[in-house]
């Protein structure tokens, strides 16, 4: 079971943290395993600390979790998930905002959020299809901008995507 992150897509890391909170099994050896996989495969040198002991005002939730996860990572230029430097095949496919599932969205804007230096061309690329998708002016912005909390998150800037469709 023994994974590095890079192993994994977003979709099956999301699900091992959910497991791990929500204590999907009976059997605390299998849980613990679990634990060890995340801490294994994130690298995160607080790891448990994500996800027992967070600092105060942290996301705790899965999605949080896995954010955290990829901030450190970016920050260590550690590679990313499987799969991620290609655009989910429904983004691709849809012609706005609206026609995108949330968890492809999710996918879309951790992989924009969390890009290393050495996929700037794809960074570009996918902002480019970001703009066509939202009709944002310059979405780079969003993942630029100082929000209310210590990093950008993913929620808050697909909210501020679906503003800028709506309007």
């Amino acid at each position: 079971m023994h994974k590095r992150l890079e192993h994994y897509t977003h979709t099956q890391f999301l699900d091992l943290i959910t497991c791990i909170l929500e204590h999907r099994t009976q059997d605390n050896e299998e849980h613990l395993a679990w634990i060890t996989q995340f801490a294994y495969a994130s690298q995160h040198p607080k790891a448990t600390d994500l996800l027992y002991y967070p600092e105060p005002g942290a996301d705790r939730s899965a999605e949080g979790i896995l954010e955290d996860v990829l901030a450190w990572r970016h920050v260590e230029d550690l590679p990313g998930f499987q799969g991620c430097l290609a655009i989910p095949g429904a983004i691709k496919r849809a012609e706005c905002l609206s026609e995108c599932s949330e968890a492809d969205l999710r996918v879309f804007v951790s992989q924009i959020l969390y890009a290393s230096p050495t996929q700037a061309a794809k960074r570009a690329a996918w902002l480019r299809r970001l703009k066509a998708l939202s009709g944002h002016a310059n979405p780079a912005e969003l993942f630029e901008h100082h929000w209310p909390e210590r990093k950008p998150r993913v929620a808050q800037i697909l909210v501020a995507l679906r503003k800028t469709q709506q309007a």
